[in-house]
């Protein structure tokens, strides 16, 4: 499944999208691969649900016990998700094309366009994800836990649905002189589909807290990845 992002992951209070800005997600099914990427046809439809194998240059992806391991290890898990969460499937992150590993530190100037989340999308699900940064303001200092930099939900793979981006993409900038941030990205399995209102999304983008949101919802947590990003610039 690919989810592009269009520019939400900073640290600043955003409103969500009226609904009339809200993109639509037309699904395209060949295989179970979803990709979620932008429509170069319709700059105000940004977000278009295809399908497909996954690009040729994808690495070989971890077992789901490694994926479990190394979120531990980032303290993905406690910090963000529960303890008991163990990942159902493997997810992937792409920014302008390029695979982004598990725990990958990257410059500002390659999170400024949205990225694209993938991942084997279990027919007859509905599904969930989020980015956001545990670390903002710093991570020494998280008084912002969680930054929410893009939140999309009722994806699935049924053709003709729609999805709804419920807070469109920020691109992450931590402030200068804080060090790397993580950023998590999380798909949460929904019960069915939602129909949200404005109110079910907080205004604020700061202290976001996913898993609240997702019980609320009767959602749960079934994949994750994280990447971190640092204030500096570089090139591919």
């Amino acid at each position: 499944m690919h989810l592009p992002l269009l520019a939400i992951l900073c640290a600043v209070a955003l409103p969500i999208a009226h609904a009339s800005d809200t993109p639509v997600l037309q699904p395209h099914l060949d295989t179970n691969t979803l990709h979620v990427g932008p429509d170069p046809s319709n700059p105000m439809a940004p977000y278009l649900l295809t399908s497909g194998a996954t690009s040729k240059d994808s690495k070989p992806l971890e077992s789901l016990s490694e994926i479990r391991d190394r979120l531990h290890e980032a303290h993905i898990v406690s910090d963000i998700l529960p303890q008991s969460f163990s990942p159902e499937f493997a997810l992937s992150l792409r920014y302008a094309g390029h695979l982004v590993e598990m725990g990958q530190l990257l410059p500002t100037n390659h999170t400024e366009a949205e990225p694209t989340i993938e991942f084997d999308a279990p027919s007859g699900q509905v599904f969930a994800a989020t980015i956001i940064d545990p670390d903002a303001p710093a991570p020494s200092r998280h008084g912002y836990r969680s930054y929410r930099h893009f939140l999309a939900a009722n994806l699935d793979a049924v053709p003709g649905s729609t999805s709804d981006v419920l807070t469109t993409y920020q691109a992450p900038h931590p402030p200068p002189d804080t060090g790397a941030h993580r950023y998590a990205v999380i798909v949460f399995r929904q019960s069915g589909r939602i129909e949200f209102n404005r109110e079910d999304v907080p205004h604020s983008r700061v202290r976001f807290d996913s898993l609240e949101w997702a019980k609320a919802h009767g959602m749960k947590p079934v994949a994750a990845t994280y990447f971190m990003v640092e204030n500096f610039d570089s090139s591919f």
